[in-house]
């Protein structure tokens, strides 16, 4: 599943290539046709046992356990780099990425995609009474988010050459100020 998953994100579902990923694991065509009939189940399954589950153990699960919303959202933020690699930022969210290139072509694809959106909603709301906005914009932060060095800018959703010696907020992105 993983050399399939790498091989979607990497090249998107319709560019994703059966050789490939049956290079990269070592299996015949047989193989992979006995437990996935065809590319469209196989992309199903990436969704349902590798992309959901992901996201769940990325970002929803600690949410949803945090007594402090904003807080774990900036340090999922700060962290996902380096628990994902570079690679997998620069490529960008594989949930995201199907759903663009997928929900417009597939009825199946785009039901799949959506329930795993609509989970995230879910969780976002359920973390929202929990969140204190007023001491998210008080806390003293190190540098604006997107300032860490290797990060992604996120409010223009690219690379930040800022230095990590700049003060409090860079002209990349969004000005988050340190007290």
């Amino acid at each position: 599943m993983h050399a399939a998953f790498c091989e979607i994100h990497r090249n998107g579902f319709q560019g994703a290539g059966i050789a490939q990923i049956l290079t990269a694991c070592n299996l015949t065509k047989g193989a992979l046709y006995h437990y996935f009939p065809t590319k469209h189940a196989l992309g199903l399954a990436v969704i349902d046992e590798v992309i959901v589950p992901r996201i769940n153990a990325l970002i929803l699960e600690p949410l949803r356990a945090s007594a402090t919303p904003v807080q774990t959202l900036l340090d999922i933020t700060l962290t996902i780099g380096d628990q994902v690699g570079e690679e997998m930022i620069l490529l960008g969210c594989p949930l995201n990425n199907l759903m663009q290139e997928m929900s417009p072509l597939d009825e199946t694809f785009r039901r799949r995609l959506d329930t795993a959106l609509t989970q995230w909603r879910a969780t976002l709301l359920q973390a929202r009474p929990k969140a204190s906005y007023a001491r998210m914009w008080t806390a003293p932060l190190p540098r604006c988010l997107c300032c860490q060095p290797g990060k992604v800018a996120l409010a223009w959703r690219r690379p930040c050459n800022a230095s990590p010696a700049l003060p409090a907020a860079c002209n990349n992105c969004m000005p988050m100020y340190a007290a």
